[in-house]
């Protein structure tokens, strides 16, 4: 509850903290309901109405998954709609848990009455059970759904983002669905396709017309957006990160780190050439990136910065510059960084973190509590900004809104943030939330996003 991690023995005790008092209401209340209803004595009922409660907890197990699978199909996608569906869907859940538990605890008690000796007919039976039930879930169920209800401060919900601040921000992100990389601005407008192909990871030359991108099949392609050629430049099996491959300044070149073979390679487009270079490193730690001239790229690595010059006609050499002769860098945008995480699937890349503005901190929390946070950083104890979302199975977070990535736009008065499938504008003085487009693994043409100097 308290870590990314599952701590069972914690699970366990907070567990037994939360049901012992729930049990013993629920135990209380239907004996006492079931003991004026059936001429019964109250004591007598106690251990047999624990049991019965003990079965319909069982039940609630695959109810539990059942509500999960259900919540899936009721509750949109986007958050405007997702946080004006929910209360339905708990009701809907809620009932749900009531049928089963009055049907599990019915067949028990009629049961145990039948081995008594108790000579009651079946519908006086089911309906004292119910009457039973209804008087606890109409406590438990607001309980149930205050504890587990999507938490917020926003004010507005909008299923659009024309309200946005002018001049509107360009964005760059993956869209779902056809994992096409597309450019829109932060208002909506303007939508563009900038590579027809599948794209996981990417990064773009300033004018948007070249790009070097990973596929879902894990290699990495060269992409001319002016004349629509595409190209396969590394077929490989290793988990790269966009830092060990660049691209020269008209696109001829490309250039990768193979933390396997411990060698740099440059592919000439061109001619078909390849040249290949020994360097020892890591991805984690290996840095490529070309600079403003067409023959000269930069590797940094184990705290050594190197500059190689090629040319078709002898391949690669090392030259001897100075640290303060060092050439300028080419202006290159993309999915940047070395915090990384990685799966079973192709979804393996940067992962970015809290972004600052001024005293402003945007954070997001992607494990129990789902949520995405916006403080001041001299009081974090008063959120200018919260939201979090936490039912479904167990009350893991909703798949659809894992929220992460946030990134302030340049005036600080809005934040970008995505979720799966989604990326989100927030206007932080009106606390207002609008879907900007369907897509993911977006970057914005600053700094926090460009490749910097080794």
């Amino acid at each position: 509850m308290f870590a990314n991690g599952i701590d069972l023995p914690l699970l366990l005790i907070w567990g037994v903290i939360v049901i012992v008092p729930l049990m013993v209401f629920q135990v209380g209340v239907e004996s006492m309901i079931l003991s004026q209803r059936w001429q019964l004595g109250f004591r007598t009922l106690l251990r047999c109405v624990f049991l019965a409660n003990c079965w319909s907890l069982l039940a609630g197990i695959p109810v539990k998954i059942f509500n999960a699978w259900l919540y899936s199909l009721v509750l949109p996608a986007d958050l405007a709609g997702f946080f004006a569906r929910y209360p339905f869907a708990v009701i809907l859940g809620t009932m749900v848990y009531l049928l089963v538990t009055w049907l599990v605890e019915s067949r028990y008690l009629l049961k145990w009455l039948g081995r008594g000796g108790h000579d009651f007919t079946r519908s006086r039976v089911w309906s004292a059970v119910l009457l039973a039930n209804l008087a606890t879930y109409s406590v438990l169920g607001p309980v149930h759904y205050f504890a587990t209800r999507p938490i917020h401060n926003i004010r507005e919900f909008t299923l659009d983002t024309r309200w946005a601040s002018q001049p509107p921000t360009q964005i760059i992100y993956v869209e779902t669905g056809t994992k096409h990389l597309k450019s829109v601005h932060s208002d909506g407008s303007r939508p563009d396709t900038i590579v027809p192909l599948p794209v996981v990871d990417y990064q773009l030359s300033a004018d948007l017309n070249l790009c070097l991108f990973r596929g879902p099949d894990g290699f990495l392609h060269m992409f001319h957006r002016n004349t629509g050629e595409q190209r396969l430049v590394w077929k490989t099996k290793e988990r790269f990160l966009m830092e060990q491959v660049a691209f020269s300044p008209t696109g001829r070149f490309v250039a990768w780190f193979s933390e396997s073979a411990q060698r740099l390679e440059v592919n000439d487009l061109q001619s078909s050439k390849g040249w290949t270079h020994a360097l020892a490193g890591d991805r984690m730690r290996t840095r490529v990136v070309w600079s403003i001239e067409e023959s000269k790229l930069l590797i940094s690595t184990s705290g050594k910065t190197v500059v190689m010059q090629v040319t078709p006609e002898s391949g690669l050499q090392e030259l001897e510059v100075l640290p303060e002769d060092l050439p300028a860098l080419l202006p290159v945008y993309g999915r940047v960084g070395w915090s990384s995480y990685s799966s079973s699937g192709d979804e393996w890349g940067p992962d970015y973190g809290p972004d600052v503005h001024a005293d402003l901190k945007a954070q997001t929390f992607p494990s129990f509590t789902s949520s995405f946070r916006l403080y001041r950083t001299n009081n974090t104890s008063t959120r200018i900004v919260s939201l979090s979302v936490n039912p479904g199975l167990l009350h893991f977070p909703h798949y659809d809104f894992t929220f992460n990535h946030p990134s302030f736009l340049a005036d600080g008065h809005e934040c970008l943030f995505e979720t799966r499938n989604d990326i989100y504008l927030l206007d932080i003085e009106r606390k207002r939330v609008g879907r900007v487009t369907h897509g993911h693994s977006f970057i914005l043409l600053t700094s926090r996003y460009s490749k910097k100097a080794p």
